[in-house]
């Protein structure tokens, strides 16, 4: 591509000076008065073209190498994000199970109250909160809500136990912290996809 530009940028020079030196003299009185100095105008105009046509090769070739740049540059970020991509997907995948879970629990149990909550249940959700995904989340990718993982899993065993205030309000905020999490995780998933995606 690059050897076509040059072949054509010098085939215009040629041409140019062609007619310049062996233009009969009509041809050269309608090209320009008898008092200039023709040859020298137009090989001064003819080199201007000439940086022209010099300059879109080169143009099209950094442009191609910018384009590169930011492929490399993309692919690189793709890999230095894969860690928290697999954890922030991980951990969304947590809060749709722990969501799916709590509103079978709510179907079943009418009532707010964890107390009539399976215990499986419970000792899963609370085998998430302590787990280290969801506390590697909160530290590197974003901190859901006020409340960490590791607090809302005492909440949440204050409430089953039956204690006070956390009985009433354990299940309200275990639903508010899972929707949260998984929110911030997709997220973050798309900010990441929208940063690495290829052209």
């Amino acid at each position: 591509m690059r050897t076509l530009w040059i072949i054509a940028a010098l085939l215009c020079v040629a041409a140019a000076i062609a007619v310049a030196f062996f233009a009969g003299a009509d041809t050269l009185t309608l090209l320009c008065n008898p008092s200039e100095s023709c040859a020298r105008e137009w090989i001064a105009a003819t080199s201007g073209w000439a940086a022209v046509l010099a300059a879109v090769p080169t143009i099209l070739y950094l442009s191609r190498q910018v384009r590169d740049a930011d492929l490399h540059q993309r692919t690189g970020f793709a890999i230095q994000l894969r860690k928290h991509r697999i954890l922030a997907a991980r951990t969304a995948r947590i809060a749709y199970v722990v969501l799916g879970e709590m509103d079978k629990e709510e179907k079943t149990h009418a009532e707010t109250d964890m107390r009539y909550w399976d215990k499986e249940m419970i000792n899963g959700l609370l085998h998430h909160l302590r787990d280290g995904t969801i506390s590697a989340f909160e530290s590197e990718i974003a901190h859901p809500i006020s409340i960490g993982g590791w607090g809302l899993a005492m909440i949440i065993e204050r409430g089953y136990a039956g204690i006070e205030p956390a009985l009433q309000s354990a299940p309200q905020t275990a639903r508010a912290y899972f929707e949260n999490l998984r929110d911030q995780a997709e997220a973050y998933l798309s900010e990441v996809a929208e940063i690495t995606k290829h052209p």
